[in-house]
């Protein structure tokens, strides 16, 4: 049970305390509208995929740390791989486009608005990608954990400077991917920052 917190307190401390980061930064970051849905999904949806995660995945608690580390870089590869098809289908069918739009509600991008979505969204798209990536490596309970808080920070750090993400808010139709964007350079869907 304590894995479940574990992955779910490196999830928050990852998140926010980017956050706070960015809002030092840059007070326009601060939106207090967007931390209230943001903290929604993160505790009405994060927490029981958490639990359905921890409940999925024998312990490996057993594999020394060593084995785990080669499961970091694999889960920033395969991360990327199950974020992009999601995504870009959120975009391709009008649809699912409906339920994605909350998330580039936001006319300035910030940090924050990062996992300001709809709850399909915040489940499909933002959490299960990163949790499947570890599930599939069969990720030593740490390394889920440092994955938890280093792909948190990054989704902030993605959504709050310039860079290849910030370029997919203003052309809806390139950037899909996160970390080494390999499918969108395997798709043609890259644009060079």
């Amino acid at each position: 049970m304590h894995f479940i917190w574990s992955v779910y307190a490196a999830h928050m401390l990852g998140y926010w305390v980017t956050v706070l980061g960015t809002i030092a930064w840059d007070v326009e970051q601060c939106n207090f509208l967007c931390a209230k849905k943001v903290m929604t999904n993160m505790t009405a949806w994060t927490i029981p995929a958490v639990a359905l995660f921890a409940w999925l995945v024998p312990d490996y608690s057993h594999l020394s740390l060593a084995h785990g580390l080669w499961q970091l870089p694999g889960c920033v590869l395969l991360t990327d791989v199950l974020f992009y098809y999601p995504h870009r289908a959120l975009h391709s069918f009008r649809s699912l486009y409906a339920l994605h739009k909350a998330h580039h509600r936001w006319r300035r991008t910030m940090g924050m608005a990062a996992l300001y979505a709809d709850p399909f969204e915040h489940l499909v798209v933002n959490t299960t990608p990163p949790l499947a990536a570890a599930l599939l490596l069969h990720a030593h309970p740490w390394v889920v954990a440092a994955w938890a808080c280093i792909a948190s920070a990054n989704t902030v750090i993605a959504h709050a400077k310039e860079g290849q993400h910030i370029d997919h808010h203003f052309h809806h139709n390139k950037n899909f991917g996160v970390g080494l964007m390999l499918c969108d350079r395997l798709h043609g869907t890259l644009l060079a920052v």
